[in-house]
């Protein structure tokens, strides 16, 4: 258990800042045996604030501040912290979404570029087969449709002779 003294000398930060910090987590500020998982919160939320976050925005990014100082119904510390945790993870997957979409669009042309040039020659050869299929295509439905013998563009015949 952690104690607002705890935190303080751990953060390096005044008793008000602990409470404040508790306060924006939606955690008494009075009580004074804090757990190991609100300890994480804490320190979440002194990495938001730190990061240049206010106090309202920090409220909202834990689940507390959508919420009517007047109508807020007290909620239990099991509650409050899965709501907090709930939203640090969706926090978390958002930023992370974020850079690896940033990644993948740095990369991708240079990955389709060295696909390219690995295959190259084989794709170039499977462009060429499909235009000559595409001819035969052509040749074959042009002659079916005036109905004439489609030409034997190789030589085989047809073994009628």
């Amino acid at each position: 258990m952690y104690s607002r003294k705890t935190l303080a000398t751990e953060f390096n930060i005044s008793n008000n800042t602990v409470i404040n910090t508790l306060k924006a987590l939606g955690l008494d500020h009075k009580r004074d045996d804090f757990s190991e998982e609100e300890k994480t919160l804490f320190k979440q939320a002194r990495e938001l604030f730190d990061q240049g976050f206010n106090f309202k925005e920090v409220t909202q990014h834990f689940g507390q501040g959508n919420q009517e100082e007047e109508t807020k119904a007290p909620l239990d510390n099991e509650t409050i912290i899965n709501q907090t945790l709930l939203n640090s993870v969706l926090y978390d997957l958002d930023v992370r979404s974020d850079v690896a979409i940033e990644v993948a669009f740095q990369l991708f042309p240079k990955m389709l570029e060295n696909k390219m040039q690995e295959r190259g020659e084989e794709l170039l050869e499977a462009l060429k087969k499909a235009s000559h299929r595409k001819a035969d295509n052509a040749r074959n439905i042009t002659a079916y449709s005036t109905n004439i013998e489609p030409e034997d563009p190789k030589g085989l015949g047809s073994g009628d002779a």
